[in-house]
């Protein structure tokens, strides 16, 4: 288990990426923002990691479902060495199935809103469920 005190969680797709945040006394994540490529991601997350005062960035990495690597698995991992060059920590958790839970959960109204007051999306869903993971300290 990785001590923490807040940690940014990171949905990277290929056009945006859900970013969510949880500290380690509640451990109720809350969705924040969902960033596209032409905001500089990097920098964005870098920000927001400086913003909540986040010990670790937590981001997702996707399998195919027999658990091999995938073309997204690169893209995450490239993503996330961007961030680690930049000097923020980073770990992976497994993502199977978040983006398909977070539809359900959204459709349910589990979510409805994110910390600065918008609609939610589903990548910001999905980046709440890696760091419910990752909080429980679940590997899956």
């Amino acid at each position: 288990m990785i001590n923490y005190t807040e940690a940014l969680g990171l949905d990277v797709g290929e056009k945006r990426i859900g970013v969510a945040r949880v500290g380690s006394v509640a451990r109720l994540p809350e969705p924040i923002t969902t960033l596209d490529y032409q905001q500089e991601p990097q920098l964005a997350v870098m920000e927001l990691a400086h913003e909540y005062a986040s010990d670790v960035i937590v981001v997702g990495l996707p399998r195919s479902l027999s658990g091999e690597e995938t073309q997204q698995t690169l893209f995450s991992r490239r993503f996330a060495d961007t961030l680690v060059e930049s000097g923020l920590d980073v770990v992976f958790q497994d993502e199977a199935m978040t983006s398909k839970q977070a539809e359900g959960l959204i459709k349910d109204g589990v979510y409805k809103r994110n910390a600065r007051g918008k609609d939610v999306t589903v990548d910001e869903v999905a980046a709440c469920l890696i760091l419910q993971d990752f909080a429980e300290g679940e590997v899956r």
